[in-house]
């Protein structure tokens, strides 16, 4: 959650584990060959590591039962086969040992996909950090929209901004006058399951406060001077927004 080196709220996959999710080398129902970590993510919520099996490498999380079950993730692989299917760049979702793209094994469920194409500049970056440049954020937003364009036919796109989402899909009236409304409490349902993970899954009171500073901060902000003044800025840039042509 923090800056500072903290130890995981999960164990580490190990060799043995990663043996029983990928499939053994002369398994047909698997990905087989001998399963190596590269690397360890330090993310909270779940044990994650790229994994090298021959020539490829996969992505793999380990996740408790209390955090997501079976039936969750296999809807968000359906939710990521749907928009590869409409030419989103979304890594495919593996088959595993069982032949399925969720493995439940006692309180832990498991899952594995493709590594995302092009370098993972935020790594390391603390969630909430802002973006690197505003080339960066333009990029997101062009992606996002593109996202939601492909989501249309599952599910129904929230209503976001940047000048780049814009280009893709022009917010409607009532989506740009509701947008600087919602943008200081469009956090709450995330920070509010991370209070709740940090209070009664992987109980850390560090990071809890953390959770919960983030929680009231975000919106306390938007109240301050700099908040404020963003929020009319974003107003009053949408009403006068018209896309460039060819961009």
């Amino acid at each position: 959650m923090g800056r500072e080196l903290a130890e995981p709220d999960w164990p580490p996959l190990t060799d043995d584990e990663l043996r029983s999710v990928l499939g053994q080398a002369d398994d047909p129902g698997g990905l087989g060959r001998q399963p190596v970590v590269t690397w360890r993510s330090p993310r909270p919520m779940s044990a994650a590591a790229l994994v090298r099996h021959g020539d490829a490498t996969v992505v793999v999380k380990r996740h408790h039962l209390s955090v997501r079950t079976p039936a969750q993730l296999a809807a968000e692989h359906a939710f990521a086969s749907h928009l590869r299917m409409r030419g989103q760049p979304v890594p495919a979702v593996l088959r595993l040992a069982d032949g399925q793209s969720v493995l439940w094994r006692g309180d832990f469920c498991y899952e594995a996909q493709q590594v995302a194409d092009g370098i993972d500049l935020y790594r390391d970056a603390v969630s909430w950090s802002p973006y690197a440049s505003l080339g960066h954020a333009y990029a997101a937003g062009v992606a996002l929209a593109r996202l939601h364009l492909a989501a249309a036919d599952f599910l129904a796109a929230a209503a976001v901004i940047l000048d780049g989402y814009q280009t893709v899909r022009p917010l409607s009236d009532a989506e740009a006058a509701a947008l600087p409304r919602l943008l200081p409490v469009v956090h709450l349902e995330y920070a509010l399951s991370e209070a709740d993970y940090f209070t009664s899954v992987a109980i850390s009171p560090a990071n809890a406060d953390l959770a919960y500073e983030y929680l009231i901060g975000h919106a306390w902000w938007f109240g301050q001077p700099p908040g404020a003044a963003l929020l009319g800025f974003l107003a009053e840039h949408l009403r006068g927004y018209r896309p460039s042509p060819g961009r």
